[in-house]
C-alpha cells in the first residue's frame, strides 16, 4: 500500500437535474479519463425517493435554509428522529441503476438531505472494511475532478489526522460535502464515534463537528466554483491548471446549466494538457 493510494466516492442523487448531470457531463468527461495508479473509484446513491419522499424532500430543505428561527425546530426534529438510528450503518450492496464502467453502490437509506449522515457512514465503513487505501476522497456528481492534479496533492498530505477539503464560505471550520479527504485512521475513528455525529445538522457540518470533537484539526484546500460558461472563459489558463477540484453549479434547480460548463472545462483542461 502506498502513501498515494486514495478510494473515490462519487455520491449521487437518482433524480433530475442529477442524473442528466452525471449522464451528459461527469460520464462523459472527467470520468472517462484514466485512473492514476493506486486510485480506486466507486459511485453511491441511496434509495430512490417516491413522490412524497421527493415533496417530504425539498420541503425539509426550503424549512432548513429559510432563517434560523424556522430551522431550530426542525433540528430538533432531526435530531430526535435521528436518535432512534444513531448508531446504525446502512448496508450496500452492487447496483446496475448508473450506467458507468465503475463500481456502483447503493446504500440501503432513503436518499433525503435529512439522511445524508447515514449515507456517509456507509461510505466511510466501505471505505475502511472493503479497501485498502490511505485516503478517502468524497465527492459528488456535478464536481469535475483532475484527477493528476489530485494524486500530487496526495503525495503530499499526512498519512494520518487528516481532515481536509473546500472551506465552503470564509470562516468556515468544516469541509463542504462536495470536496473531502479523510486518512483512514480519521474514517475509522468517526465510524467508532458516530453517536457524536449530529443527526441535527446537514452532515458536512456535522462532520466538521465530529472532527473537533476528536481533536482533529481542519486543513482547507483549494477548489474553484464555476457558475457559469462565461465564467470559465473568464478564468486564466493558470488558475484552471492550479486545482484539482472544480464545483460546477449554474442557474436554478429546474433549469441548470452545469453540463454545458463541464464540456467546455474538459476540452479546455484536455487542451491545456496537450501542450
Amino acid at each position: 500500500m502506498t502513501k498515494q493510494s486514495v478510494f473515490i466516492s462519487v455520491s449521487h442523487s437518482l433524480k433530475e437535474p442529477w442524473l442528466g448531470i452525471f449522464r451528459d457531463g461527469s460520464a462523459v468527461t472527467w470520468l472517462e479519463s484514466e485512473l492514476p495508479l493506486g486510485f480506486e473509484l466507486a459511485h453511491f446513491h441511496g434509495l430512490k425517493l417516491s413522490k412524497f419522499w421527493n415533496s417530504w424532500d425539498s420541503t425539509h430543505e426550503r424549512i432548513r435554509w429559510k432563517n434560523r428561527w424556522v430551522a431550530a425546530p426542525l433540528r430538533w426534529f432531526d435530531l430526535l428522529v435521528g436518535l432512534l438510528f444513531l448508531n446504525h450503518i446502512p448496508s450496500t450492496k452492487i447496483s446496475t441503476q448508473l450506467k458507468t464502467e465503475h463500481l456502483s453502490v447503493e446504500v440501503n437509506c432513503k436518499d433525503l438531505y435529512q439522511f445524508l449522515r447515514w449515507k456517509d457512514l456507509a461510505i466511510l465503513e466501505y471505505f475502511v472494511y472493503r479497501t485498502d487505501a490511505n485516503f478517502l476522497f468524497m465527492t459528488t456528481n456535478n464536481s469535475y475532478i483532475n484527477f493528476t492534479k489530485l494524486q500530487s496533492l496526495i503525495q503530499s498530505l499526512p498519512l494520518n489526522s487528516l481532515y481536509g477539503g473546500v472551506i465552503p464560505y470564509k470562516g468556515a471550520t468544516f469541509a463542504a460535502g462536495n470536496n473531502r479527504i479523510l486518512s483512514r485512521d480519521v474514517a475509522i475513528k468517526m465510524l467508532n464515534k458516530r453517536w457524536y455525529f449530529s443527526a441535527g445538522y446537514i452532515e458536512d457540518v456535522a462532520m466538521g463537528a465530529l472532527a473537533r470533537r476528536l481533536g482533529i484539526e481542519f486543513q482547507g484546500l483549494k477548489s474553484l466554483i464555476l457558475e457559469s460558461p462565461q465564467h470559465l472563459d473568464e478564468t486564466s489558463d493558470d488558475e484552471l491548471l492550479s486545482n484539482f477540484h472544480f464545483r460546477v453549479k449554474s442557474g436554478s434547480l429546474s433549469s441548470r446549466n452545469d453540463v454545458q460548463i463541464m464540456l467546455k472545462l474538459h476540452e479546455r483542461l484536455l487542451a491545456l494538457e496537450a501542450l
